[in-house]
């Protein structure tokens, strides 16, 4: 790993950000070889992923300010290990949070159900919502990436996914809100109509759509109960996992 920075990939776009408080300026960007970007300042960056093919490589070259009389530092990269390709029924699960006083203990959760497209329930109104994978990750770098075995599960929890969200927006249609977000510790998490939150979606997805029952250790089932039951079941493999995934409470 890279101590000075975090570099994700997703079907758009190269993030980088600083993980040190090192004072770097002009930064400047080669991806295999060509110079794509530079900035005089920043934390984090984005840059547009080659469109005809997948990148290789990465350098990134700053200039030290805070060094006596100045000094470039090179750092290299790897593109292709950071590079996830996503597949329907892979759940997402992100220990950071948009509100960073929740970020370890609420964290977020969705599932993919095609070409950069998830379902998610971020919260408020509409519950339930089809939106892009990259949005998701832009704002949960600190995310994993879980894919069933079995192709057949996947598959079915990824139908049950959009024929829930179907059902949903026509009832959103004829006036009918529900299911309403929230968190309520006394909601049946077996109900998928009165109540709804991010990590219960992915639940019922694969308890309704692929027969598939997730532990569920506590009160509520949470993004974390997802990340530890995935990451240890003989179900699901690991696909990608950020080094920042942080879950302080078990919840």
């Amino acid at each position: 790993m890279n101590p000075f920075f975090d570099v994700t990939l997703d079907d758009h776009w190269i993030r980088i950000q600083k993980k040190e408080q090192a004072s770097y300026e002009n930064y400047r960007f080669y991806v295999d070889g060509r110079l794509v970007a530079s900035f005089e300042q920043g934390d984090e960056f984005y840059l547009i992923k080659p469109v005809a093919r997948t990148p290789n490589t990465m350098k990134v070259i700053v200039n030290q300010a805070d060094v006596r009389n100045s000094a470039d530092a090179v750092f290299h990269f790897s593109l292709r290990n950071n590079l996830t390709t996503h597949q329907p029924g892979d759940v997402l699960v992100a220990s950071d949070n948009v509100n960073e006083k929740l970020t370890g203990i609420f964290g977020h959760a969705a599932i993919v159900v095609g070409e950069d497209r998830l379902i998610e329930t971020p919260g408020g109104e509409p519950a339930i919502v089809k939106d892009s994978i990259s949005q998701f990750k832009r704002k949960h770098p600190k995310h994993a990436v879980f894919r069933p075995l079995s192709d057949q599960l996947a598959k079915d929890a990824a139908g049950y996914a959009e024929n829930y969200y179907r059902e949903y927006r026509k009832k959103w249609a004829a006036g009918d809100r529900r299911p309403v977000y929230s968190v309520t510790l006394t909601q049946d998490l077996t109900d998928p109509w009165e109540y709804i939150y991010c990590s219960k979606l992915v639940w019922l997805c694969y308890y309704y759509g692929a027969g598939y029952e997730i532990e569920n250790d506590m009160l509520w089932l949470s993004p974390e109960d997802l990340y530890t039951q995935l990451s240890k079941s003989g179900d699901f493999q690991t696909i990608y996992e950020n080094e920042g995934v942080n879950f302080i409470i078990n919840s």
